[in-house]
């Protein structure tokens, strides 16, 4: 680095000079470097002047820096080899580094521009079209370099290379050029222009449809690069003409051909051209459109092609083909006849010629494939006829040549085989003429028959089994038709041992013994016919039957086959397997017995049914077959078998099984209030007692036992057995489980006239509660219930009580049985009271006896009694001691009253007619003062109702 200098500066004057040293320095230093400086980095000065005079001293520091970029780089200029750049100068320096990357690397050049412009520009040459550049401009001064400019383009691609029409169309036009690497394309033309992008196709083809016809277009190819054109190519096209209308050949000979076609508009020339060969037509040439070639071959097919011109372009072209006439053949002649056709023979004129045949207005086609010899079939027999034959070529005629020929006599219109036998054919044949002759020829034999004969015979002597071909010839003027030909043979044997071997339900196998070498039989049956072939190597032949129904009767008959001629005929009958029975319904299944029915499928059928290896007649009804089994044991697995009989045949049997049921009612079951158990003797596989949704499985065996259960509960018995996966019920029962045992207790109630009994509620179900005590008894029938108060007791008194839970009619296994005491407290009291009740009462009965009145009523008596008299003061007092000691007073006033009537007489209430209408047992009416209903019934007990009357 180097040393900064001091200068002191005495004056301005002195300053003004050190600046332009310094400045002189600088220009020097820009003139004087060479072209293309090295940059160097920026260097810091400092000058100081020595004082020579008494100043102040002043210090000036400068510092160097990098000169700045320009501001902006401009594309001025883009051609194809050029790119063009401005830029505005920098402070007004004009030096310049301008870096870009070529095909042969990094470039670097170097700018001054000193011609006092501030713009500086500069082209860029030998660059390569179509290609994208990244050009820096570098601003230096002093050594030193800016940072850099950078701006990005390119060139102008280049036009392509042969650009021309290679097609023209009525419609379109298709171009052609080379294609330029990386660039996409732009066609104008008239106001269009279309743009589009080629990928891999070298040469470039384009299209251009929807057009004008016969109008001239200017095509301008610009080659598209970074949306940059290139100057474009130019060529000039037009569009072909439409092609002539109904172009045709409409005339030929053996050496020309002439041709039609309509004339286009505006079109004034046109092209014409075959085998290689071009004709120009004017269109003043044609007579009424029509123009002939001349000086062609014969029998040669040509292809004309006609063009429209305009301005040099032709049209697409119509094409017809064309053919010259062919020459006749040298010679045709007569090589055959007979009584419907003659046959014809010529000299082929060329390999690959046809020909027609022309006689009586018939034409026949014949071709070159063919040959040259033909037989004109269908005639009539001995008639003259007058042949043309044309050589043919592409449809075109020769001129012809002529042959005449004459058919034979015709052959009978139908021989035929009238009969036959083992030794003897007879023929017959419809007459031709009555004055014709016949001649029968048969294996080298001849047999003459004159008119005079008819038109039958019979061959005899002949071999069985033997093929003869006779042939029958009219004869006419000694000339044979060629006769009519027909193969006969004789009647093969019989075939013998023709029986049945094996029979299925749809399927019937015959045998029999072949008839010599006859491989060949026809079996009939049902209207039926079927071919039977037969082995070489086999006696027998064996032949089975298929798609028969079962159990049916079919009648056979066999044919011995030779030559499609039948033997006589052997007859046989043989029948269907019966199909087995498809179901049979177990319709009753008891304790001791079964009911079997099945489908009765055809009348003619008939059953047989064991059951565990007996047999069994079933009863036939008209639409159904059914056995009941009676006697059997119950609980027992029986197998039956059903099988169908029918012709002696027997079809598979029907097999199966089922199960008598179990009487579960005689079963001594054991019930407890927990459990059931019972030996069941049969077959049953599972057992099951279920309530309600719970549910209980009895272990294997034959002992059924359920333990568990509810007591009081209802369950329901199910016995089933199961085998094969299939369930039979073997009985139902339902049994009620003993209900549950009780405990109870009683209570002092009423002073001792009363007893309070309690139970507890033990698990189980119960639908009322049984309570005796002193042998009188009670039904508690609410079960939600567990206490009971009963009257009628004696204070001081034991007595022996029993409860026990009822569900329906079964009470508890075991009754609860205790003694119960009435209240004793009362009877001390009691005996006092009771002498003055005792006074009380003999009182009043007197006064009873002595008050009423006598009243007679069906002979009785009652003496009115007087009742014991309370003051009203004195009323509540009474009542009072009534109450006490739980009503006790009350109690005893209304035990007191139970002996009071005791030696009335109730005989009619005791009857047995009228117990039920008493509502109570101990309150009868009195026989004296019973109320007595009238009645229309002659019946005594019908005016009975429990009612008496009061007396006064």
């Amino acid at each position: 680095m180097m040393k900064p200098f001091f200068f002191k500066i005495i004056s301005d004057k002195s300053l003004l000079g050190f600046f332009l040293c310094l400045l002189w320095c600088v220009t020097d230093s820009n003139t004087t470097s060479s072209p293309a400086p090295t940059p160097t980095t920026a260097t810091t000065l400092t000058t100081a002047t020595t004082p020579t005079t008494a100043t102040t001293p002043t210090t000036i520091s400068t510092t160097i820096k990098p000169p700045d970029d320009v501001e902006k780089v401009t594309v001025k200029i883009q051609d194809e080899t050029s790119i063009t750049l401005t830029w505005n100068k920098v402070n007004n320096i004009p030096t310049y580094f301008l870096k870009y990357d070529d095909k042969d690397g990094a470039k670097e050049k170097y700018i001054n521009q000193t011609n006092g412009e501030q713009a500086v520009v500069n082209e860029v040459s030998n660059l390569t079209a179509g290609t994208v550049y990244h050009f820096t401009v570098i601003t230096t001064s002093d050594g030193l370099n800016s940072s850099g400019k950078s701006v990005e383009t390119f060139t102008r691609p280049r036009n392509a290379d042969n650009f021309k029409s290679i097609e023209e169309t009525e419609t379109s036009i298709t171009l052609q050029w080379d294609k330029v690497e990386n660039s996409d394309y732009l066609i104008k033309y008239g106001s269009n222009e279309e743009p589009f992008t080629v990928l891999d196709e070298n040469p470039v083809k384009r299209n251009i449809s929807g057009l004008t016809t016969m109008t001239e277009y200017n095509f301008t190819l610009f080659t598209v690069f970074k949306n940059t054109t290139s100057r474009g190519v130019h060529i000039i096209a037009f569009t072909a003409p439409p092609n002539p209308g109904d172009f045709k050949s409409v005339q030929q000979n053996e050496t020309s051909i002439t041709l039609q076609w309509e004339k286009v508009n505006g079109i004034l020339n046109y092209k014409l051209k075959y085998n290689e060969t071009e004709i120009n037509v004017a269109a003043e040439e044609l007579v009424s459109e029509q123009y002939t070639i001349s000086g062609l071959t014969s029998g040669t097919k040509y292809q004309f092609s006609l063009f429209a011109v305009f301005e040099n372009v032709r049209s697409s072209g119509v094409r017809v083909s064309a053919v010259t006439a062919p020459p006749n053949t040298e010679a045709i002649t007569v090589v055959g006849q007979n009584e419907t056709s003659i046959t014809l023979q010529w000299t082929k004129v060329d390999d690959m010629l046809d020909y027609t045949l022309v006689f009586d207005e018939f034409e026949i086609h014949i071709a070159a494939s063919e040959g040259n010899l033909v037989t004109v079939s269908n005639l009539t027999s001995m008639t003259r006829y007058n042949f043309t034959l044309f050589t043919v070529f592409e449809n075109v005629r020769s001129s012809g040549v002529r042959v005449s020929a004459v058919t034979a006599p015709r052959n009978t219109e139908a021989i035929t085989i009238l009969g036959q036998t083992e030794t003897s054919i007879t023929l017959q044949w419809t007459k031709v003429d009555d004055m014709l002759n016949y001649t029968l020829v048969f294996n080298g034999s001849e047999i003459h028959i004159p008119a005079s004969e008819g038109n039958l015979t019979t061959v005899s002597n002949l071999t069985s089994m033997t093929i003869y071909h006779f042939t029958l010839f009219t004869v006419f003027e000694n000339v044979q038709s060629s006769g009519a030909t027909i193969s006969a043979v004789t009647e093969p044997p019989n075939t013998k041992e023709l029986k049945s071997v094996e029979q299925t339900e749809t399927s019937i196998t015959l045998r029999w013994k072949k008839v010599e070498n006859i491989l060949n039989y026809v079996l009939v049956h049902n209207q039926l016919e079927e071919n039977v072939t037969a082995s070489k190597d086999q006696e027998f032949v064996t032949k089975t039957i298929i798609g028969l129904m079962s159990g049916t009767k079919y009648d056979f008959s066999l044919f011995v086959l030779f030559h499609d001629v039948r033997s006589s005929r052997l007859n046989y009958t043989a029948a269907t397997v019966p199909s087995p029975v498809a179901l049979v319904n177990v319709t009753e299944r008891s304790v001791d017995r079964i009911t079997l029915v099945w489908e009765n499928v055809r009348k003619d059928w008939t059953y047989s049914l064991q059951i565990n290896g007996e047999d069994h007649h079933p009863e036939v009804l008209e639409d159904v077959v059914l056995k009941e089994i009676l006697h059997l044991k119950p609980g027992t697995e029986y197998t039956f078998r059903v099988t169908t009989k029918f012709f002696g045949h027997n079809s598979s049997a029907f097999e199966d099984f089922t199960v008598t049921t179990i009487n579960c009612t005689a079963v001594d079951w054991k019930v407890t209030n927990s459990s059931i158990t019972g030996t069941v003797e049969g077959l049953f596989s599972n057992a099951t007692a279920s309530n309600k949704s719970h549910s209980h499985v009895s272990p294997k065996g034959s002992t059924v036992s359920f333990t568990g259960l509810y007591p009081g509960a209802t369950y329901k018995l199910f016995l089933v057995y199961e085998k094969q996966s299939r369930t039979f019920e073997q009985c139902k029962h339902t049994l009620t489980i003993t209900p549950p045992d009780l405990s109870a207790h009683c209570e002092y109630l009423a002073a001792g006239y009363s007893v309070h009994i309690s139970w507890n509620r033990p698990a189980g179900l119960w639908t009322a509660v049984e309570v005796n005590v002193a042998e009188k008894t009670r039904i508690v029938n609410k079960t939600k219930e567990h206490q009971v108060q009963i009257s009628g007791f004696k204070p001081a008194k034991t007595y022996k009580v029993s409860v026990a839970a009822l569900s329906g009619d079964l009470r508890s296994s075991t009754p609860f049985v205790f003694s119960c005491q009435t209240d004793p407290r009362g009877v001390i009291a009691g005996s006092v009271m009771g002498v003055l009740l005792f006074a009380v009462l003999v009182c009043m009965a007197a006064f009873i006896l002595l008050k009423r009145d006598k009243t007679f009523i069906g002979g009785a008596t009652e003496k009115d009694k007087k009742p014991k008299t309370v003051p009203v003061e004195k009323f509540p007092d009474h009542f009072y001691q009534l109450s006490v000691d739980d009503n006790r007073g009350f109690s005893q006033e209304y035990e007191s009253l139970m002996p009071v009537g005791t030696e009335q007489t109730r005989k009619e209430a005791n009857l047995l007619d009228n117990k039920p209408k008493n509502r109570f047992n101990n309150v009868l009416p009195y026989d004296w003062c019973r109320v007595k209903l009238t009645s229309s019934d002659a019946n005594e007990t019908s005016g009975y109702i429990n009612a008496n009357y009061m007396p006064n």
